[in-house]
């Protein structure tokens, strides 16, 4: 009897150290592949330096941005640059003279300073990216965006379909300098599409760099402005900060909210009916293709003049509009 539990006293031990053994056979795998892949992107000459200006990555929407970025880059073996911005674009005075293969700009600015410098740029053959907005000048480059006549007239149909009368106020930010660049298209195609039901001009606000103002400069609005039945929001940050002062103080339902983002913390409030509609816009996306074009135009020599990422427009679910 007691050969035989030593027998098995015995046979698991022997198991156990096998597993051990498999363990720790498998991790010592993984930490060679890895530290492998790790010498190897040193020692390889990267194809391509990419220098990419963005606004701050503070920000959810330009940090998304800036991952696209970095992914493509390392799919692709290119070294990768980043530069900040600061609301005036200063920054841009230097690259012109980087030496970078190719350059990508966010810019907050779109002063005739900005386009000289743009110009500059692409004077010098670099092939030049621009994200989310265009800016005028005597140069050709590729432009990376969504097309924001097709959102406003996304807009403007929903509304048409939702509300009798619209008084619609439209919450622009410096935090999302490409909406409010382009606001004039923007507002084009909600009357273009909302039509007969608009009975007067667009209301319209801009908020600071600051993440909580949305919430005063809207409510200071509406205070005064008291047929406003619908709320636009195009920067993330705004919205959360709004929809959180909705449910914080009882309002929900008080207006027709459109937000803007792409994040699970926004998408919560569409699902829970704070928000009647969403403007998600695939920020990574912006980042990744972005590189993707100036990637082909050092690469090839070529690459499309415009690039549509395109948009989602959701709508809160039909159990809950209920």
């Amino acid at each position: 009897m007691k050969n035989s539990v030593n027998r098995i006293a015995l046979f698991i031990i022997i198991i156990f150290l096998s597993i051990v053994a498999v363990y720790s056979l498998f991790m010592s795998l993984s930490y060679v592949m890895k530290l492998t892949k790790q010498v190897k992107l040193q020692t390889e000459t990267p194809k391509f330096h990419i220098a990419i200006y963005l606004p701050e990555t503070a920000h959810s929407f330009f940090n998304s941005m800036l991952e696209g970025a970095m992914d493509f880059c390392e799919e692709e073996e290119i070294a990768l640059s980043v530069h900040e911005l600061d609301e005036n674009s200063s920054q841009l005075f230097a690259a012109p003279y980087t030496g970078a293969d190719g350059i990508v700009i966010y810019s907050f600015s779109d002063t005739k300073e900005t386009a000289e410098i743009l110009d500059k740029i692409a004077g010098t053959s670099t092939p030049l990216v621009l994200i989310d907005h265009a800016i005028p000048t005597n140069k050709p480059y590729t432009h990376i965006g969504v097309n924001n006549f097709e959102l406003g007239c996304f807009i403007g149909e929903y509304l048409f379909n939702e509300q009798t009368v619209i008084f619609p106020l439209i919450v622009y930010s410096e935090k999302s300098p490409g909406m409010y660049a382009e606001r004039e298209l923007i507002e084009m195609g909600i009357k273009s599409t909302a039509s007969y039901k608009l009975f007067d001009s667009i209301l319209c606000a801009v908020t600071s760099q600051n993440m909580l103002d949305a919430e005063e400069i809207v409510s200071s609005i509406l205070s005064t402005r008291s047929r406003t039945n619908t709320i636009i929001f195009t920067n993330e940050d705004d919205t959360l900060a709004y929809a959180k002062m909705l449910v914080e103080q009882n309002k929900v339902g008080t207006h027709k909210i459109i937000g803007f983002g792409s994040s699970d913390a926004v998408k919560e409030y569409l699902d829970k009916g704070v928000l009647d509609a969403l403007i998600s816009v695939d920020s990574y996306q912006l980042g990744y293709q972005a590189l993707q074009s100036v990637f082909e135009i050092c690469q090839n020599g070529n690459t499309s003049s415009y690039v549509n990422t395109g948009f989602d427009f959701l709508k809160k679910s039909e159990d809950i509009q209920k």
